[in-house]
């Protein structure tokens, strides 16, 4: 029989020694006073987290940045954008209505993108840019609204945009936004290659237009065989008209200074585009009484021979500039322009020569941002600098000269290709000049009155031709700007895509090509990754 096992009983507890003593009761509020505290100290968290998303947007939001990289700042708004859109008094809303069909050859969709991102730039310089977007199928009863509540006037199409600031507004197709080579495949397929994106040329110039209380007006001379704006011949000035209303949306008139005895009222810009005729001691009288009541005048003059004088050398002195006769020939390299001539006219081996780029742009602001692919060509010009003994109140700033290797041919009968010495004016000759002339009083606002003229020696810069053949209209519209005062525009230039290419033209390059890419890079690749299991085993 086995004995039974009894639990030892417990000991007592030993002298000195106390007993553990029972945890004290807690209030029964104790426990809603600890969840309250945990809620608030959430809630605070909340709140603080909420307050520091809002402060970055904030932040982010007034202190917009980006960085362009590109080289050719292909997605940076130019400095004149900024200026006029950051000064808007007024806001401008811009309506899109986009259908992104793609097929065939069309760049729409590309396009729309562009303008897309265009817009987001605008937008965030500028808190007076209202973006919209109309639903272009979904929700036709919301474009609907939209196009009511902004009062939009006239029907819209698919891929248009509206600029609109107040009662004006502006509809823009989205075909006016780019340049396309188009395939030259009779049979159809290939695709368009986008030549140049005019997004930031036409939005701006839409915005100036509808934002401005008044509309420019521009008024061309006629009635001496200047170039004739309904002509769309070579010799004609079609396609300036255009351009001047289009992209900078001006009011182009016509004055006859043979019929009209004084210049419009509403003139703001005259334009003298390569007179050919004599003017009459009456329209020269006109001219100068325009121009001493503060006008605006860019003349454009052409070479001519000796018994063929437009006769405006007397006005031309008073400006303080004088006009030299001849054909600049620039044998130049850098500058020389080599094509064949489709107007003007030509002196045997002077032909190579007589188109070429301007050399020195000057310091001015109609030039001095005219360089490199924006440098203006000339074609046939003549000689235009600062005449001897100008009046104080008068000021004649160079804008552009040819290199110090060209010459001036003033004797058009010469058949020489070299410059002739004691015959012909050594160079760098100017072509262009800015004047501007103080005039008594002011302008009522407490500012200078001055009147103001630009000379150009190429009056073929406003023809057909020249157009079809270079697309450069630069220097004659930034001085227009510049006449009219709206420097803040001057130079808005096209987005050309950027083309990157890696030429390798001998066997040697492709041969080092192919160790790099098949020897090189995997070795490179293999030697890291045992340098790094080294690393770790050790």
């Amino acid at each position: 029989m086995s004995a039974e096992t009894t639990p030892p009983a417990p000991s007592a507890p030993t002298a000195g020694a106390t007993a553990p003593s029972a945890p004290p009761a807690r209030p029964a509020e104790w426990g809603l006073l600890a969840r309250l505290a945990t809620a608030s100290n959430v809630a605070l968290q909340i709140v603080a987290a909420l307050a520091l998303l809002v402060g970055v947007v904030y932040i982010s939001k007034k202190y917009y940045n980006r960085y362009d990289t590109t080289r050719s700042r292909a997605y940076s708004l130019s400095d004149k954008t900024r200026t006029l859109i950051t000064s808007l008094k007024k806001p401008v809303t811009i309506l899109t209505l986009w259908a992104r069909v793609r097929g065939g050859n069309d760049l729409t969709p590309e396009i729309i993108d562009k303008v897309d991102d265009l817009l987001d730039e605008y937008k965030g310089f500028s808190s007076q840019i209202i973006v919209k977007a109309l639903p272009a199928v979904a929700n036709q009863e919301l474009a609907e609204k939209i196009i009511k509540d902004l009062d939009v006037k006239g029907p819209l199409d698919f891929n248009q945009m509206v600029v609109k600031c107040g009662d004006r507004q502006k509809i823009i197709r989205i075909e006016e936004t780019f340049e396309a080579d188009m395939p030259n495949n009779p049979y159809g397929g290939g695709a368009a290659t986008l030549r140049a994106f005019k997004g930031e040329e036409v939005l701006t110039s839409s915005i100036r237009s509808v934002s401005e209380d008044r509309k420019m007006t521009v008024y061309f001379l006629e009635g001496h065989k200047e170039a004739n704006l309904a002509d769309s011949a070579e010799g004609g000035a079609l396609m300036f008209k255009g351009k001047l209303e289009t992209a900078e949306n001006y009011a182009v008139k016509k004055w006859n200074s043979l019929k009209e005895t004084t210049v419009p009222a509403d003139c703001d810009l005259l334009i003298v585009p390569s007179p050919r005729a004599r003017f009459q001691p009456e329209e020269l009288q006109s001219l100068r009484a325009y121009f001493g009541r503060g006008g605006r005048v860019l003349c454009l003059m052409d070479p001519h021979e000796a018994d063929a004088s437009p006769g405006l050398d007397p006005l031309f002195r008073e400006w303080g500039v004088e006009v030299t006769n001849g054909i600049l020939v620039e044998p130049s390299p850098e500058a020389r322009v080599i094509v064949p001539l489709m107007g003007g006219f030509a002196r045997g081996a002077i032909q190579d020569a007589a188109v070429f780029i301007g050399s020195d742009m000057g310091g001015h602001q109609i030039s001095a941002k005219l360089i490199n692919d924006d440098a203006p060509i000339f074609e046939l010009a003549c000689g235009v600098d600062q005449a001897a003994g100008a009046a104080p109140d008068v000021t004649v700033t160079p804008l552009v000269k040819t290199s110090p290797e060209s010459f001036l041919r003033t004797d058009l009968t010469l058949q020489e290709g070299r410059m002739v010495p004691g015959k012909d004016k050594a160079g760098p000759v100017t072509i262009a000049v800015a004047v501007e002339k103080q005039l008594p009083g002011d302008g009522g606002d407490g500012a200078p009155r001055k009147a103001r003229a630009v000379v150009i020696g190429d009056g073929v810069q406003v023809q057909n031709h020249f157009y079809k053949q270079f697309d450069r209209c630069d220097l004659v519209l930034n001085a227009a700007r510049w006449l009219l005062e709206q420097e803040n525009l001057i130079t808005i230039e096209p987005k050309k895509p950027e083309e990157h290419k890696l030429s390798l033209v001998t066997a040697d390059q492709i041969t080092w090509v192919q160790r790099i890419s098949l020897y090189v890079l995997p070795l490179a690749a293999i030697g890291l990754a045992l340098f790094t299991w080294l690393l770790r085993r050790a």
